[in-house]
């Protein structure tokens, strides 16, 4: 039987049509696995730091019944397919985000928030095959989330439009 945690097993939240991540500094990655795997039949779960102890060991045990499952509906070669797709997906979003952090008013926001120690969270949404719309919210010391703002880069002339 899994840990309880709040009186369930965490091993029963989980089901195996979800990729587990371990946590990760890299906003650019987590949220390419969000974006890749909106065109596949699961659900991407970023586990948390206290998550990621619980199952360290576990994690790649799932991951592989999860391409197992898949290959059994019959996508050949599942985990390869998607980390291809990955891979091409992350090239474009380091682009956009390399753009953004070249951009003089945004890379101030995360400046500011640096000097009054918030943390941030970058949320990335893929709008078009060129076009990715960026969030950039902040959390203070009790939690509360603050979005300082919303913009969209557009990979084909390298754009960027904010919004309040």
């Amino acid at each position: 039987m899994g840990i309880l945690w709040g009186g369930t097993s965490l091993a029963q939240t989980y089901t195996t049509q979800e990729l587990w991540l371990m946590p990760s500094e890299d906003y650019v990655t987590e949220n390419t696995h969000q974006i890749t795997a909106r065109d596949w039949d699961f659900e991407v779960r970023v586990l948390d730091r206290v998550e990621s102890q619980i199952y360290q060991d576990s994690i790649e045990t799932h991951n592989q019944q999860l391409w197992s499952s898949l290959e059994s509906k019959g996508i050949a070669e599942a985990e390869k397919k998607y980390y291809q797709e990955f891979e091409k997906e992350k090239k474009q979003i380091q682009q956009a985000a390399q753009l953004s952090e070249n951009h003089e008013f945004i890379n101030g926001i995360y400046g500011k928030l640096k000097r009054q120690g918030r943390l941030s969270q970058t949320v990335i949404q893929k709008m078009t095959d060129t076009e990715y719309r960026f969030m950039i919210y902040s959390f203070d010391r009790f939690g509360k989330q603050k979005t300082e703002i919303r913009f969209i880069v557009d990979l084909r002339d390298g754009q960027i439009r904010l919004f309040k």
